[in-house]
């Protein structure tokens, strides 16, 4: 006789037949066709995180000093202290990545871009932290309207929704000099 199972049989389990948050025993029962009574294999623990930073509501936009951005104030090879907002579900293991897109283009979902910061959230999370950005990554970016968004990875890889915006005016280089005088 021929089985439609093949071995090792893999099994599927909804996510939504887990707890948001815990630990669980995972354990299966094996009947044996034969009519045998049934075993029950080892027990297998399985830690469980599907609620991400933020709680899926949108994180608090970041914040920086000025509004608008030139060589005055965030010249070539500095760096823009950005201060990303504390939360309270804060893990020493979560992640930001940070991203300047122009503001009349906002992305549902920033991962396809490049983002212009990415690190472990500075401890301690809970407060107020400050990240330096690479000025030449922001400079690179052009003259544009544009906003500094980002979103937070906690360790079980859940993304947080994206953070509200902070807009700002990017002008780098010389302006225009109108010396010629009208006609």
């Amino acid at each position: 006789d021929t089985f439609p199972e093949t071995f090792p049989y893999v099994m599927t389990i909804d996510a939504d037949d887990f707890p948001n948050v815990g630990t669980c025993l995972l354990r299966y029962k094996h009947s044996p066709f034969q009519g045998d009574a049934p075993n029950y294999p080892k027990e297998t623990t399985v830690q469980v995180d599907r609620i991400p930073p933020y709680d899926r509501t949108p994180p608090k936009a970041p914040e920086f000093a000025d509004d608008f951005l030139d060589d005055s104030n965030l010249p070539p090879g500095s760096k823009l202290a950005v201060t990303l907002p504390g939360y309270p579900d804060w893990e020493p293991t979560d992640i930001v990545a940070v991203y300047l897109v122009a503001a009349d283009n906002i992305p549902t979902d920033p991962t396809t871009l490049t983002p212009i910061y990415s690190s472990i959230v500075p401890s301690p999370g809970t407060a107020d932290t400050v990240m330096q950005i690479e000025a030449d990554k922001i400079r690179a970016f052009s003259d544009d309207e544009a906003v500094l968004i980002y979103f937070l990875l906690d360790r079980a890889v859940n993304p947080s929704p994206l953070s509200h915006y902070k807009k700002v005016a990017l002008t780098f280089g010389p302006l225009p000099n109108p010396t010629n005088k009208p006609r």
